[in-house]
């Protein structure tokens, strides 16, 4: 299994590399495989999308069939090769997402639900890029209520309550806020989004994302990042801070440069890694199918380490019935990055007031 997600994932690296002489106006594969991937796709897309109208139908109204329906499911392999050992993983995250089941109520099922800022066992120590393997220990069902303001004019919160399922079963209350600052006569922008979780059998989880950035140009911008988690079980914080230069190549590609600071107070050394990364990502078919290429150089701090090389190879499917547009033009209104949904910019911290480059429209045909 390990050499076949090997095989994807080196073969996602030769497509990309290669884009140009197979490459149409959406696509970087060989028409064959186009043939031969699209239609899988399609019946997939479909499956997802029907199974979760027609469920949120039964518990919800009629309305179901034209609601703004977030239910995806995402499909992942991944090779990396770091310190001269190599991995390859696969990882599944799902959403079922039923907004009509009653007013502004919803009901949420989804997998790793609380994927960890920074993995902390040993054998993945200088590793936060990774995607996590499915784990149904790690998925919720659940609802949530709260208010669907503008975070540009006011909080958004929403509250939840719901069960972690795992054996035994865990039930949780989280609470969530999302806010958006646009500076008057300012390019900078300024997004947080907290999250506070309490489980009965692992206490307390809080999380918390900051962010401040601004265009520095008609294709690229710049942003501040820092990222925190407190988890009562382990009783210790956690934190990831990085300054990125994020760069829109054209409308099938962006890339990232960034420089990563990552702690954790239950080591010896709270800020035991420094890293420069280099993030490329591609849209490689149609806006479904992606590929990432991630070199890193790490620069640890703790005793008895070296500097060390890495490289991720990523390939990402994505099965979702309603791809909107994530970036619209400049003569668009803005909109909050919480609603950047389009898989080409996750991470990448673009709003659409970021980009003044006109006609770029990531949405479905």
């Amino acid at each position: 299994m390990k050499n076949i997600l090997r095989g994807m994932c080196l073969a996602s690296l030769a497509l990309v590399s290669n884009f140009a002489l197979a490459a149409t106006e959406d696509s970087d594969l060989p028409q064959w495989l186009s043939d031969r991937i699209t239609p899988v796709h399609y019946g997939l897309t479909t499956f997802v999308d029907n199974t979760s109208r027609s469920i949120d139908s039964f518990f919800g109204t009629d309305e179901s069939q034209y609601a703004d329906n977030k239910s995806f499911m995402r499909l992942s392999s991944e090779f990396r090769l770091a310190r001269g050992n190599n991995d390859a993983d696969v990882g599944l995250r799902f959403k079922l997402d039923l907004p009509t089941t009653r007013r502004k109520l919803r009901l949420i099922i989804e997998s790793d639900a609380d994927e960890p800022l920074v993995a902390t066992n040993q054998s993945n120590t200088n590793r936060f890029t990774e995607i996590n393997q499915f784990d149904a220990s790690n998925s919720i069902l659940g609802l949530e209520r709260g208010n669907e303001k503008n975070p540009n004019e006011t909080w958004r919160t929403r509250f939840g309550v719901g069960i972690k399922l795992r054996s035994p079963i865990d039930p949780y209350v989280r609470v969530t806020s999302t806010r958006q600052w646009d500076f008057e006569d300012s390019p900078w922008q300024s997004n947080f989004n907290g999250r506070v979780t309490y489980f009965n059998e692992e206490g307390y989880v809080t999380r918390a994302s900051f962010d401040i950035g601004r265009p520095i140009a008609s294709d690229r911008a710049f942003r501040l990042l820092t990222q925190i988690e407190w988890q009562q079980e382990r009783d210790e914080v956690v934190y990831v801070q990085s300054a990125e230069i994020n760069r829109i190549l054209d409308q099938r590609s962006a890339l990232r440069y960034a420089a990563i600071l990552v702690g954790d107070t239950a080591r010896s050394r709270d800020l035991y890694d420094r890293v420069l990364q280099v993030y490329y990502r591609r849209d490689v078919h149609k806006k479904f199918l992606f590929a990432d290429i991630i070199p890193e150089l790490h620069f640890p701090t703790e005793d008895g380490t070296k500097p060390f090389a890495a490289l991720t190879l990523r390939l990402e499917m994505y099965f979702r019935g309603d791809f909107r547009p994530a970036v619209k033009s400049s003569t668009m209104p803005s909109m909050n990055l919480t609603a950047l949904d389009n898989p080409l910019y996750n991470g990448f911290g673009f709003s659409p007031s970021m980009i003044q480059r006109p006609n770029y429209s990531f949405g479905p045909e």
